[in-house]
């Protein structure tokens, strides 16, 4: 005979598992049919779908909850309805498959939830009325959680593990930090990256809508301000109205993201020196003279290398280094491109070209090419006669390579791009300069900050938030740089350097 320890706590049949909302057994049946429901379960139960522990339960809940509330949604309001509302919430008229899979989850959303009809009630509401016709014990009670659901700008701060992260929501700041549960963007996570969601908080841990749309730290506080702008939201406003703001008009929130975006891209290409700049000079003066000088001066390196096409036989090659009386330059760049000493690197003002008759000098960057106009003039005097120059202009070609992605921030190294050379050279070259240009950086005056140096931000009330925000920024960029060329690059010494323990 079966005693009755061995039998279901709620309907007496055999139990299967043990129950820790019970204290004893419970049938499969009994567990499904009451398990957040009727049965407090703690969150460490293997076979509570909302808990910490059973999330691939979770994900099987998810998997059949969104096909039977879009159906619902798609019968209560019509299909020509349902199809507008899909594309009001798309930023490309669903000519890009990503954008449609973050619109179906948002337009199932605001239909379900943030829209109502004439007596002021959602679909939801009229739903539950019915009770909840057509979902299961779980999917009801995911229902409870995903009616209150609303756009998020969540912010990653720090990745827990391969399916957990530790986050912030940036329009609504005052619920603090939560844990997201997400495998497919906690393996690729990055701290501190930004998204525009759709976000469903439950007891023990939160999930996106259908993935996100990330915003670049170049623009979030410009976006941020236009969001604003666009809500007519004030400083001292909820929150909440600018999350229903986004909620109607979640495509064009997403399409201000790429706007934006394009906008800094083409900020930045227009005040970035793109020029190629060349000046050529007649040699006027015995050849050998010319070759003395530079085979003297400290600034030019010969290159032994191949005759380029188009140069006759006899070129000679230099690189012009940022050394000996050509080292005056770094006196007018910020301190993370100057090398104090030669044990950090040399830095590269441009080269030189010799020919039987002709002098040809080459910069990128018109500050570099006027400076070494003048040193020309200062080391070859007579000898050489200015006959002209060509100016030509990158701008437009950059900017169409990077219309669709982020500019980057970071300062280019020597080996990137050349694979030529052991990987071990590259990490050890890229670990040793980046250690040199953050020790630079803490006494560089940063425009961002001000004119301040990182040192005295941090010691500044008012633009200590400032810095912070920066060096949010400079951390995504190195674990991304990290993970791209297999190097460690860990920014804590940094921080410390700064007092910055909040984002230790």
């Amino acid at each position: 005979m079966m005693e009755n320890k061995d039998r279901c706590g709620i309907c007496g049949r055999k139990g299967q598992r043990l129950c820790p909302a019970l204290i004893g057994m419970i049938c499969t049946s009994c567990c499904g049919a009451k398990r957040g429901s009727t049965l407090e379960c703690p969150p460490r139960c293997i076979y509570f779908p909302f808990g910490t522990e059973a999330y691939d339960l979770w994900l099987k809940v998810d998997g059949s909850w969104m096909p039977k509330v879009a159906r619902y949604i798609v019968d209560a309001v019509g299909r020509l309805q349902f199809d507008r509302v899909l594309s009001q919430m798309s930023s490309s008229n669903g000519k890009n498959k990503d954008q449609w899979e973050i619109a179906l989850p948002a337009a199932v959303y605001y239909m379900l939830s943030i829209d109502r009809d004439s007596e002021g009630k959602t679909l939801a509401d009229r739903w539950e009325e019915e009770g909840w016709k057509g979902l299961n014990n779980d999917e009801r009670y995911m229902m409870k959680f995903r009616r209150k659901s609303l756009p998020a700008i969540f912010e990653i701060q720090k990745v827990t593990d391969t399916q957990s992260m530790r986050c912030a929501d940036m329009l609504d700041p005052e619920r603090g930090p939560f844990t997201m549960f997400d495998r497919s963007l906690g393996r690729a996570a990055i701290p501190y990256s930004r998204f525009l969601t759709w976000l469903t908080h439950y007891p023990h841990f939160s999930r996106p809508g259908g993935g996100g749309l990330m915003i670049p730290h170049s623009i979030s506080h410009d976006y941020f301000d236009e969001l604003k702008r666009r809500a007519r939201v004030k400083r001292n406003e909820s929150s909440e109205k600018l999350q229903f703001y986004i909620a109607e008009h979640f495509g064009e929130c997403c399409e201000l993201v790429t706007s934006k975006l394009s906008a800094f891209n083409k900020r930045m290409i227009s005040s970035i020196d793109l020029n190629v700049c060349r000046a050529f000079y007649e040699v006027v003066s015995d050849l050998s003279e010319i070759e003395d000088i530079l085979n003297s001066k400290p600034d030019f390196e010969r290159e032994e290398r191949e005759i380029e096409e188009g140069d006759p036989e006899g070129t000679v090659y230099y690189s012009w280094l940022r050394r000996g009386e050509s080292k005056e330059i770094e006196a007018s760049m910020p301190a993370t491109f100057r090398y104090d000493d030669e044990s950090q690197g040399v830095g590269s003002l441009g080269t030189l070209k010799l020919y039987t008759n002709l002098l040809v000098i080459e910069m990128f960057g018109r500050m570099k090419f006027d400076f070494a106009k003048n040193m020309v003039k200062r080391y070859f005097g007579h000898r050489v006669k200015f006959s002209h120059e060509k100016i030509e202009d990158f701008s437009d070609q950059i900017g169409e390579q990077s219309e669709t992605r982020e500019e980057g921030r970071r300062p280019s190294t020597p080996l990137e791009e050349k694979d030529e050379v052991p990987i071990e050279i590259q990490q050890a070259v890229l670990e040793q300069y980046y250690r040199n240009h953050y020790t630079n950086f803490l006494e560089d005056n940063i425009p961002a900050l001000g004119g301040l140096t990182p040192r005295e931000a941090a010691r500044d009330p008012e633009k200590r938030p400032e810095l912070v925000e920066l060096m949010k920024h400079h951390i995504h960029q190195m674990i991304s740089l990290s993970r791209e060329k297999g190097v460690t690059i860990n920014l804590d010494w940094v921080l410390e350097e700064l007092g910055l323990d909040e984002l230790l």
